[in-house]
Protein backbone atom coordinates (compact mmCIF):
# COMPACT_ATOMS: atom_id res chain seq x y z
CA UNK A 1 0.00 0.00 0.00
CA UNK A 2 1.43 3.53 -0.68
CA UNK A 3 1.46 6.39 2.09
CA UNK A 4 -2.01 7.47 0.70
CA UNK A 5 -3.44 4.16 0.84
CA UNK A 6 -2.32 4.33 4.58
CA UNK A 7 -3.60 7.12 5.86
CA UNK A 8 -6.89 6.98 4.14
CA UNK A 9 -7.27 3.28 5.93
CA UNK A 10 -6.20 4.61 9.15
CA UNK A 11 -9.11 7.78 8.83
CA UNK A 12 -11.76 5.28 8.24
CA UNK A 13 -10.38 2.62 10.82
CA UNK A 14 -10.30 5.70 13.14
CA UNK A 15 -14.00 7.05 12.61
CA UNK A 16 -15.36 2.63 12.31
CA UNK A 17 -14.55 1.77 15.53
CA UNK A 18 -13.81 4.98 17.71
CA UNK A 19 -15.69 7.84 15.60
CA UNK A 20 -13.52 10.44 15.27
CA UNK A 21 -13.21 11.75 12.55
CA UNK A 22 -9.57 13.02 12.20
CA UNK A 23 -6.04 12.23 14.54
CA UNK A 24 -5.12 14.71 16.98
CA UNK A 25 -1.86 16.53 16.00
CA UNK A 26 0.89 13.85 16.10
CA UNK A 27 -0.77 10.94 15.98
CA UNK A 28 -0.98 10.01 12.20
CA UNK A 29 2.29 9.89 11.87
CA UNK A 30 3.04 7.35 14.54
CA UNK A 31 0.29 5.00 13.36
CA UNK A 32 1.83 5.37 9.47
CA UNK A 33 5.30 4.69 11.24
CA UNK A 34 3.62 1.48 12.39
CA UNK A 35 1.87 0.71 9.80
CA UNK A 36 4.85 0.67 7.22
CA UNK A 37 6.19 -2.41 9.78
CA UNK A 38 8.88 0.14 11.25
CA UNK A 39 9.61 0.03 14.67
CA UNK A 40 8.88 3.01 16.62
CA UNK A 41 9.44 5.23 20.03
CA UNK A 42 6.46 7.39 20.83
CA UNK A 43 7.18 9.96 23.59
CA UNK A 44 3.21 11.23 24.45
CA UNK A 45 2.35 13.31 27.64
CA UNK A 46 -0.73 11.62 29.82
CA UNK A 47 -3.92 12.32 28.31
CA UNK A 48 -2.23 12.55 24.61
CA UNK A 49 -4.16 9.64 23.21
CA UNK A 50 -1.35 7.05 22.83
CA UNK A 51 -3.66 3.87 22.82
CA UNK A 52 -4.74 5.02 19.64
CA UNK A 53 -1.84 5.08 18.16
CA UNK A 54 -1.35 1.14 18.59
CA UNK A 55 -4.95 0.38 18.41
CA UNK A 56 -5.79 1.74 14.66
CA UNK A 57 -2.29 -0.56 13.25
CA UNK A 58 -3.38 -3.43 15.09
CA UNK A 59 -7.68 -3.49 13.81
CA UNK A 60 -5.70 -2.62 10.23
CA UNK A 61 -2.54 -5.33 10.36
CA UNK A 62 -4.02 -9.22 9.67
CA UNK A 63 -2.59 -11.10 13.00
CA UNK A 64 -2.74 -10.37 16.51
CA UNK A 65 -1.06 -7.25 18.50
CA UNK A 66 0.05 -8.32 22.33
CA UNK A 67 0.33 -4.98 24.27
CA UNK A 68 3.04 -5.79 27.30
CA UNK A 69 1.26 -3.39 30.18
CA UNK A 70 2.21 -3.17 33.71
CA UNK A 71 -0.59 -3.18 35.41
CA UNK A 72 -3.69 -5.72 35.96
CA UNK A 73 -5.67 -2.68 36.24
CA UNK A 74 -4.37 -0.85 33.27
CA UNK A 75 -5.03 -3.89 31.34
CA UNK A 76 -8.45 -4.72 32.46
CA UNK A 77 -9.80 -0.70 31.57
CA UNK A 78 -8.00 -0.97 28.27
CA UNK A 79 -9.33 -4.40 27.50
CA UNK A 80 -12.86 -3.04 28.55
CA UNK A 81 -12.47 -0.18 26.33
CA UNK A 82 -11.95 -2.24 23.00
CA UNK A 83 -14.70 -4.21 24.02
CA UNK A 84 -16.99 -1.65 24.70
CA UNK A 85 -16.36 -0.45 21.30
CA UNK A 86 -17.05 -4.43 19.74
CA UNK A 87 -13.13 -4.96 18.91
CA UNK A 88 -12.02 -8.17 20.42
CA UNK A 89 -9.64 -7.92 22.78
CA UNK A 90 -8.06 -10.36 25.88
CA UNK A 91 -5.46 -10.32 28.45
CA UNK A 92 -4.10 -12.95 30.33
CA UNK A 93 -2.29 -12.54 33.76
CA UNK A 94 -1.53 -13.89 37.11
CA UNK A 95 -5.00 -13.44 38.58
CA UNK A 96 -7.19 -15.18 36.53
CA UNK A 97 -8.01 -18.88 37.45
CA UNK A 98 -6.32 -21.46 35.16
CA UNK A 99 -9.48 -22.71 33.95
CA UNK A 100 -10.14 -18.97 32.06
CA UNK A 101 -6.27 -18.47 31.02
CA UNK A 102 -6.89 -21.73 28.99
CA UNK A 103 -10.22 -20.97 27.88
CA UNK A 104 -8.46 -17.68 26.25
CA UNK A 105 -5.55 -19.54 24.92
CA UNK A 106 -7.69 -21.60 22.79
CA UNK A 107 -9.91 -18.71 21.35
CA UNK A 108 -6.15 -16.70 20.60
CA UNK A 109 -5.50 -20.03 18.80
CA UNK A 110 -8.83 -20.00 17.20
CA UNK A 111 -8.12 -16.15 15.74
CA UNK A 112 -10.89 -14.96 18.20
CA UNK A 113 -9.36 -11.41 19.08
CA UNK A 114 -6.94 -8.94 17.43
CA UNK A 115 -5.50 -7.71 20.71
CA UNK A 116 -3.59 -9.35 23.87
CA UNK A 117 -3.26 -7.79 27.07
CA UNK A 118 0.32 -9.36 28.77
CA UNK A 119 1.79 -8.68 31.73
CA UNK A 120 5.53 -8.80 31.73
CA UNK A 121 5.85 -11.07 34.28
CA UNK A 122 4.09 -13.65 31.84
CA UNK A 123 6.99 -13.49 29.26
CA UNK A 124 9.05 -16.51 29.98
CA UNK A 125 5.54 -18.60 30.26
CA UNK A 126 6.29 -21.91 28.31
CA UNK A 127 2.33 -21.95 27.11
CA UNK A 128 2.89 -18.05 25.97
CA UNK A 129 5.95 -18.56 24.05
CA UNK A 130 4.82 -21.91 22.25
CA UNK A 131 1.21 -19.91 21.71
CA UNK A 132 3.26 -16.51 20.09
CA UNK A 133 5.02 -19.17 17.88
CA UNK A 134 2.07 -20.77 16.50
CA UNK A 135 -0.36 -18.14 15.90
CA UNK A 136 0.14 -14.75 13.69
CA UNK A 137 1.71 -12.00 15.79
CA UNK A 138 2.10 -8.76 13.77
CA UNK A 139 2.93 -6.20 16.31
CA UNK A 140 3.76 -6.40 19.98
CA UNK A 141 3.66 -3.13 21.53
CA UNK A 142 5.39 -1.98 25.23
CA UNK A 143 3.35 0.19 27.08
CA UNK A 144 4.65 2.50 29.70
CA UNK A 145 8.62 1.52 28.05
CA UNK A 146 10.14 4.16 30.56
CA UNK A 147 9.95 0.95 32.72
CA UNK A 148 12.56 -1.17 31.42
CA UNK A 149 15.12 1.25 32.03
CA UNK A 150 17.73 1.51 35.33
CA UNK A 151 17.47 4.98 34.78
CA UNK A 152 13.76 5.84 35.25
CA UNK A 153 11.68 6.63 37.51
CA UNK A 154 9.13 3.53 37.61
CA UNK A 155 12.11 0.78 36.43
CA UNK A 156 10.34 -2.69 36.54
CA UNK A 157 13.09 -6.21 36.33
CA UNK A 158 10.13 -7.90 34.90
CA UNK A 159 10.60 -5.24 31.95
CA UNK A 160 13.77 -6.53 31.29
CA UNK A 161 12.51 -9.98 30.12
CA UNK A 162 10.95 -8.51 27.22
CA UNK A 163 14.03 -8.84 24.66
CA UNK A 164 14.54 -12.15 25.55
CA UNK A 165 10.76 -13.01 24.54
CA UNK A 166 11.37 -10.80 21.50
CA UNK A 167 13.92 -13.47 20.56
CA UNK A 168 12.00 -16.90 21.25
CA UNK A 169 9.36 -15.79 19.02
CA UNK A 170 11.28 -14.01 16.76
CA UNK A 171 10.31 -15.60 12.82
CA UNK A 172 12.04 -15.60 10.10
CA UNK A 173 9.43 -15.41 7.33
CA UNK A 174 7.59 -12.41 8.56
CA UNK A 175 8.62 -9.13 10.42
CA UNK A 176 7.28 -8.60 13.84
CA UNK A 177 6.77 -4.40 13.94
CA UNK A 178 7.74 -3.74 17.74
CA UNK A 179 6.26 -0.47 19.15
CA UNK A 180 7.09 1.65 22.86
CA UNK A 181 5.46 4.11 24.03
CA UNK A 182 5.68 6.30 27.21
CA UNK A 183 4.55 9.82 28.13
CA UNK A 184 7.70 10.84 30.05
CA UNK A 185 11.47 10.05 29.06
CA UNK A 186 14.51 11.59 29.74
CA UNK A 187 17.02 11.55 26.67
CA UNK A 188 19.16 8.66 28.66
CA UNK A 189 15.63 6.87 29.15
CA UNK A 190 14.78 7.26 25.27
CA UNK A 191 18.48 5.94 24.57
CA UNK A 192 18.11 2.65 26.71
CA UNK A 193 14.47 1.55 25.61
CA UNK A 194 16.33 1.70 22.14
CA UNK A 195 18.90 0.18 22.94
CA UNK A 196 17.39 -2.89 25.34
CA UNK A 197 14.30 -3.61 22.51
CA UNK A 198 16.88 -3.25 19.55
CA UNK A 199 14.53 -1.15 18.09
CA UNK A 200 17.23 0.63 15.75
CA UNK A 201 17.02 1.74 13.10
CA UNK A 202 13.81 3.22 14.49
CA UNK A 203 11.26 6.25 13.93
CA UNK A 204 11.10 8.55 17.05
CA UNK A 205 8.39 10.80 17.52
CA UNK A 206 8.21 13.03 20.83
CA UNK A 207 5.37 15.40 20.99
CA UNK A 208 5.79 17.99 23.68
CA UNK A 209 4.80 16.61 27.25
CA UNK A 210 4.58 20.07 28.76
CA UNK A 211 0.84 20.46 29.15
CA UNK A 212 -0.33 24.26 29.13
CA UNK A 213 -3.66 23.62 30.71
CA UNK A 214 -1.81 23.22 33.97
CA UNK A 215 -1.06 25.78 36.35
CA UNK A 216 1.80 24.70 38.84
CA UNK A 217 2.12 26.32 42.14
CA UNK A 218 4.58 25.45 45.40
CA UNK A 219 3.75 26.27 48.55
CA UNK A 220 6.71 26.23 50.77
CA UNK A 221 5.33 24.69 54.10
CA UNK A 222 7.75 25.44 57.68
CA UNK A 223 5.61 23.04 59.94
CA UNK A 224 2.72 20.40 59.53
CA UNK A 225 -0.21 23.27 60.40
CA UNK A 226 1.01 25.44 58.12
CA UNK A 227 0.36 22.19 55.60
CA UNK A 228 -2.52 21.64 56.08
CA UNK A 229 -3.85 25.15 56.45
CA UNK A 230 -2.60 25.59 53.05
CA UNK A 231 -4.39 22.49 51.72
CA UNK A 232 -7.92 23.23 53.43
CA UNK A 233 -7.16 27.20 52.06
CA UNK A 234 -7.04 25.23 48.44
CA UNK A 235 -9.71 23.01 48.84
CA UNK A 236 -11.66 26.18 49.64
CA UNK A 237 -10.81 27.65 46.43
CA UNK A 238 -11.89 24.64 44.45
CA UNK A 239 -14.73 23.26 46.66
CA UNK A 240 -16.94 21.88 43.57
CA UNK A 241 -13.85 20.20 41.44
CA UNK A 242 -12.60 16.73 41.32
CA UNK A 243 -9.86 16.14 42.85
CA UNK A 244 -6.70 13.84 43.41
CA UNK A 245 -4.40 13.87 46.82
CA UNK A 246 -0.98 12.54 46.97
CA UNK A 247 0.43 11.50 50.11
CA UNK A 248 3.98 9.13 50.18
CA UNK A 249 2.94 6.73 52.67
CA UNK A 250 -0.22 4.70 53.04
CA UNK A 251 -0.32 5.78 56.51
CA UNK A 252 -0.65 9.24 55.77
CA UNK A 253 -3.87 8.63 53.50
CA UNK A 254 -5.64 7.28 55.80
CA UNK A 255 -5.01 9.91 58.36
CA UNK A 256 -5.21 13.06 56.03
CA UNK A 257 -8.70 11.17 55.08
CA UNK A 258 -9.66 11.01 58.88
CA UNK A 259 -8.81 14.38 58.84
CA UNK A 260 -11.03 16.23 56.28
CA UNK A 261 -13.68 13.91 56.90
CA UNK A 262 -14.03 15.50 60.59
CA UNK A 263 -13.88 18.63 59.05
CA UNK A 264 -16.73 18.37 56.40
CA UNK A 265 -18.34 15.23 56.98
CA UNK A 266 -20.29 15.63 53.84
CA UNK A 267 -17.20 15.37 51.46
CA UNK A 268 -17.51 12.20 49.45
CA UNK A 269 -13.72 11.23 49.97
CA UNK A 270 -11.90 8.17 50.08
CA UNK A 271 -8.18 7.07 50.35
CA UNK A 272 -6.83 4.67 47.87
CA UNK A 273 -3.38 2.44 48.43
CA UNK A 274 -1.31 -0.43 47.86
CA UNK A 275 -2.30 -1.89 51.28
CA UNK A 276 -5.90 -2.18 50.48
CA UNK A 277 -7.84 -5.06 49.50
CA UNK A 278 -8.32 -5.52 45.67
CA UNK A 279 -11.94 -5.20 45.77
CA UNK A 280 -12.10 -2.05 48.21
CA UNK A 281 -9.25 -0.26 45.98
CA UNK A 282 -11.45 -1.37 42.86
CA UNK A 283 -14.53 -0.14 44.45
CA UNK A 284 -12.62 3.00 45.13
CA UNK A 285 -11.72 3.71 41.82
CA UNK A 286 -14.62 2.92 40.81
CA UNK A 287 -16.36 5.28 42.62
CA UNK A 288 -14.33 8.21 41.85
CA UNK A 289 -14.66 7.41 38.25
CA UNK A 290 -18.23 7.38 38.16
CA UNK A 291 -18.27 10.58 40.16
CA UNK A 292 -19.52 9.53 43.13
CA UNK A 293 -16.58 10.55 45.26
CA UNK A 294 -15.25 14.10 44.62
CA UNK A 295 -11.51 13.76 46.17
CA UNK A 296 -9.61 10.65 46.27
CA UNK A 297 -6.72 10.70 48.52
CA UNK A 298 -3.78 7.98 47.75
CA UNK A 299 -0.11 6.95 47.28
CA UNK A 300 1.09 6.70 43.45
CA UNK A 301 -0.72 3.52 43.23
CA UNK A 302 -3.37 5.36 41.87
CA UNK A 303 -2.60 6.85 38.95
CA UNK A 304 -1.23 5.07 35.90
CA UNK A 305 -3.94 3.92 33.63
CA UNK A 306 -6.62 5.96 35.67
CA UNK A 307 -8.95 7.79 32.51
CA UNK A 308 -11.00 10.85 34.50
CA UNK A 309 -10.87 13.67 32.07
CA UNK A 310 -12.49 16.03 34.84
CA UNK A 311 -10.14 16.53 37.37
CA UNK A 312 -9.74 19.54 37.81
CA UNK A 313 -7.21 19.40 41.07
CA UNK A 314 -3.97 17.64 41.56
CA UNK A 315 -2.34 18.32 45.41
CA UNK A 316 1.25 16.62 46.53
CA UNK A 317 0.49 16.23 50.07
CA UNK A 318 4.04 15.39 50.47
CA UNK A 319 7.32 15.57 48.14
CA UNK A 320 7.21 12.55 45.93
CA UNK A 321 10.42 10.70 45.00
CA UNK A 322 11.29 12.47 41.26
CA UNK A 323 9.93 14.96 38.95
CA UNK A 324 8.90 11.52 36.30
CA UNK A 325 6.59 10.54 39.27
CA UNK A 326 5.48 14.41 40.15
CA UNK A 327 5.03 15.69 36.45
CA UNK A 328 3.05 12.05 35.54
CA UNK A 329 0.80 12.69 38.64
CA UNK A 330 -0.05 16.19 38.19
CA UNK A 331 -1.07 14.80 35.04
CA UNK A 332 -3.94 13.53 36.17
CA UNK A 333 -5.51 16.88 36.01
CA UNK A 334 -6.69 18.59 32.79
CA UNK A 335 -6.99 15.88 31.06
CA UNK A 336 -9.78 17.14 28.62
CA UNK A 337 -7.99 20.09 28.40
CA UNK A 338 -9.61 22.44 30.55
CA UNK A 339 -7.87 24.59 33.03
CA UNK A 340 -6.74 22.53 35.99
CA UNK A 341 -4.58 23.37 38.95
CA UNK A 342 -1.30 21.53 40.53
CA UNK A 343 -0.16 22.04 44.10
CA UNK A 344 2.47 20.78 45.30
CA UNK A 345 2.92 21.47 49.46
CA UNK A 346 6.72 21.27 50.28
CA UNK A 347 8.22 20.58 54.17
CA UNK A 348 11.59 19.58 54.53
CA UNK A 349 10.81 16.77 56.73
CA UNK A 350 9.29 14.93 53.36
CA UNK A 351 12.38 14.40 51.71
CA UNK A 352 13.36 12.37 55.06
CA UNK A 353 10.22 10.24 54.29
CA UNK A 354 11.69 9.46 50.36
CA UNK A 355 15.30 8.96 51.55
CA UNK A 356 14.03 6.49 54.27
CA UNK A 357 11.77 4.51 51.41
CA UNK A 358 14.81 4.48 49.19
CA UNK A 359 16.99 2.94 51.79
CA UNK A 360 14.49 0.12 52.62
CA UNK A 361 14.02 -0.16 49.15
CA UNK A 362 17.69 -1.27 49.15
CA UNK A 363 18.59 -2.40 52.44
CA UNK A 364 19.84 -5.95 51.30
CA UNK A 365 22.07 -3.84 48.30
CA UNK A 366 22.87 -0.83 50.27
CA UNK A 367 25.56 -0.24 46.75
CA UNK A 368 23.65 -0.74 44.76
CA UNK A 369 24.11 1.28 41.18
CA UNK A 370 20.41 3.04 41.39
CA UNK A 371 20.51 3.62 45.00
CA UNK A 372 22.62 6.80 43.58
CA UNK A 373 20.99 7.43 40.70
CA UNK A 374 17.31 7.45 43.25
CA UNK A 375 19.09 9.64 45.47
CA UNK A 376 20.19 12.57 42.55
CA UNK A 377 16.52 12.25 41.96
CA UNK A 378 15.42 13.73 45.58
CA UNK A 379 17.92 16.26 45.62
CA UNK A 380 16.44 17.26 41.81
CA UNK A 381 12.47 17.29 43.00
CA UNK A 382 13.92 19.37 46.16
CA UNK A 383 15.75 21.86 43.83
CA UNK A 384 12.44 22.02 41.62
CA UNK A 385 10.62 22.88 44.84
CA UNK A 386 12.51 25.67 45.93
CA UNK A 387 13.07 27.20 42.56
CA UNK A 388 12.26 30.67 42.47
CA UNK A 389 12.45 30.79 38.51
CA UNK A 390 10.05 29.23 35.87
CA UNK A 391 8.99 25.79 36.83
CA UNK A 392 8.32 24.90 33.09
CA UNK A 393 11.33 25.47 32.43
CA UNK A 394 13.16 22.94 35.19
CA UNK A 395 10.80 20.28 33.83
CA UNK A 396 11.68 21.03 30.06
CA UNK A 397 15.53 20.92 31.15
CA UNK A 398 15.03 17.45 33.17
CA UNK A 399 13.82 15.74 31.02
CA UNK A 400 15.77 17.12 27.96
CA UNK A 401 18.94 15.96 30.42
CA UNK A 402 21.53 13.93 28.16
CA UNK A 403 22.82 11.88 31.58
CA UNK A 404 23.14 12.47 34.97
CA UNK A 405 24.27 15.45 36.40
CA UNK A 406 28.00 15.40 37.24
CA UNK A 407 29.48 17.95 39.76
CA UNK A 408 30.17 20.10 36.34
CA UNK A 409 26.50 19.72 35.39
CA UNK A 410 25.25 20.83 38.79
CA UNK A 411 27.27 23.98 38.99
CA UNK A 412 26.01 25.08 35.54
CA UNK A 413 22.40 23.99 37.17
CA UNK A 414 23.34 26.20 40.13
CA UNK A 415 24.57 29.13 37.55
CA UNK A 416 21.14 29.06 35.64
CA UNK A 417 18.89 29.61 38.57
CA UNK A 418 20.81 32.53 39.42
CA UNK A 419 20.26 34.72 35.98
CA UNK A 420 18.42 37.48 36.17
CA UNK A 421 14.14 37.15 35.10
CA UNK A 422 14.68 38.34 31.87
CA UNK A 423 16.62 35.15 31.13
CA UNK A 424 14.74 32.81 32.40
CA UNK A 425 11.62 31.22 30.05
CA UNK A 426 8.78 32.96 30.89
CA UNK A 427 5.66 29.78 30.64
CA UNK A 428 2.36 32.00 31.74
CA UNK A 429 1.73 28.77 33.85
CA UNK A 430 2.76 28.52 36.77
CA UNK A 431 2.72 30.66 39.56
CA UNK A 432 6.13 31.98 39.33
CA UNK A 433 6.09 33.08 35.71
CA UNK A 434 2.00 34.86 36.50
CA UNK A 435 3.68 36.72 40.02
CA UNK A 436 0.58 34.38 41.51
CA UNK A 437 1.41 33.56 45.50
CA UNK A 438 -0.90 31.96 47.89
CA UNK A 439 -0.26 33.47 51.05
CA UNK A 440 -1.44 33.15 55.04
CA UNK A 441 -2.53 36.15 56.33
CA UNK A 442 -2.01 37.37 59.92
CA UNK A 443 -4.65 35.45 61.82
CA UNK A 444 -4.01 32.14 60.05
CA UNK A 445 0.04 32.58 61.13
CA UNK A 446 -1.30 33.35 64.38
CA UNK A 447 -3.39 30.48 64.21
CA UNK A 448 -0.39 28.37 63.77
CA UNK A 449 1.55 29.10 66.46
CA UNK A 450 -1.38 28.97 69.17
CA UNK A 451 -2.00 25.04 67.54
CA UNK A 452 1.95 24.74 67.73
CA UNK A 453 1.36 25.55 71.53
CA UNK A 454 -1.20 23.52 72.09
CA UNK A 455 0.38 20.77 70.15
CA UNK A 456 3.06 21.44 72.71
CA UNK A 457 0.72 20.70 75.51
CA UNK A 458 -0.92 17.84 74.44
CA UNK A 459 2.02 15.77 73.87
CA UNK A 460 3.33 16.90 77.54
CA UNK A 461 0.35 15.57 78.94
CA UNK A 462 -0.50 12.65 76.71
CA UNK A 463 3.87 11.68 77.43
CA UNK A 464 2.71 11.61 81.55
CA UNK A 465 -0.05 9.59 80.72
CA UNK A 466 0.84 7.16 78.59
CA UNK A 467 4.18 5.03 79.49
CA UNK A 468 4.76 3.94 75.86
CA UNK A 469 5.30 7.43 74.88
CA UNK A 470 7.36 8.55 77.85
CA UNK A 471 10.59 7.83 76.13
CA UNK A 472 9.58 8.05 72.36
CA UNK A 473 10.08 11.74 70.29
CA UNK A 474 7.10 11.64 68.69
CA UNK A 475 4.87 15.20 67.78
CA UNK A 476 1.15 15.13 67.17
CA UNK A 477 0.55 16.73 64.06
CA UNK A 478 -1.00 20.44 63.74
CA UNK A 479 -4.25 20.55 62.61
CA UNK A 480 -6.19 23.74 61.38
CA UNK A 481 -10.05 23.64 62.54
CA UNK A 482 -12.21 26.66 63.21
CA UNK A 483 -14.86 25.27 65.25
CA UNK A 484 -12.38 22.57 67.23
CA UNK A 485 -8.99 21.26 67.83
CA UNK A 486 -10.18 17.30 68.41
CA UNK A 487 -8.74 16.85 64.60
CA UNK A 488 -5.91 17.22 66.59
CA UNK A 489 -5.95 13.80 67.70
CA UNK A 490 -4.89 12.48 64.25
CA UNK A 491 -1.22 11.30 64.35
CA UNK A 492 1.65 11.26 62.71
CA UNK A 493 3.13 8.61 64.64
CA UNK A 494 6.88 7.02 63.96
CA UNK A 495 5.23 3.56 65.55
CA UNK A 496 1.76 1.30 65.72
CA UNK A 497 0.23 2.20 69.15
CA UNK A 498 -3.08 3.08 67.72
CA UNK A 499 -5.38 1.68 70.32
CA UNK A 500 -3.37 3.84 73.00
CA UNK A 501 -3.85 6.48 71.35
CA UNK A 502 -6.75 9.41 72.07
CA UNK A 503 -8.79 9.42 68.68
CA UNK A 504 -11.59 11.65 67.60
CA UNK A 505 -14.27 12.24 69.84
CA UNK A 506 -12.74 9.79 72.47
CA UNK A 507 -13.99 11.05 76.30
CA UNK A 508 -10.09 10.96 77.29
CA UNK A 509 -9.26 13.32 74.49
CA UNK A 510 -12.35 15.96 75.00
CA UNK A 511 -11.58 15.80 79.28
CA UNK A 512 -7.51 16.90 78.11
CA UNK A 513 -8.84 19.84 75.86
CA UNK A 514 -10.71 20.80 78.98
CA UNK A 515 -8.14 20.47 81.20
CA UNK A 516 -5.73 22.57 78.78
CA UNK A 517 -8.73 25.43 78.57
CA UNK A 518 -8.63 25.36 74.85
CA UNK A 519 -11.43 27.64 73.36
CA UNK A 520 -13.01 26.04 70.63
Amino acid sequence: MTSIDNEKLAKETLQRYFGFADFRPGQLAIVLSILNKQNTLAILPTGGGKSICFQVPGLIFPGVSIIISPLISLMKDQVDHLLAKNITATFINSQLDKNIIEQRIAGLYQNQYKFLYLAPERLNNKNIIELCLKIKISMICVDEAHCISMWAHQFRPAYKKIPEFLKKIEKKEEKIVISAFTATATSLVKKEIKELLELEPCQEFSSSFLRENLLFHNLICQNQAEKNIYLIKILKMYPQENAVIYCSTRAACEKLCLLLRSLQPDLAIAFYHGGMEKAARQNTQDQFLAGDLQIIIATNAFGMGVDKADVRLVVHYQVPANLENYYQEAGRAGRDGQASYCYLLYNEQDLLIQRGLLAKSYQDQPQHPRQAIELDKIKKMKSYALSKTCLEQIIENYFKAEKISTKNNQKRSDKSRNLPNKAIKNCQHCYLCLNLQLYLDQEEIDHIQHLLMINQQLTRVISQQYSLFKKQAFLLPCVYHQQTIEALAITRQKFQAQSLLPGIGSAYFQLKINQLKIDK
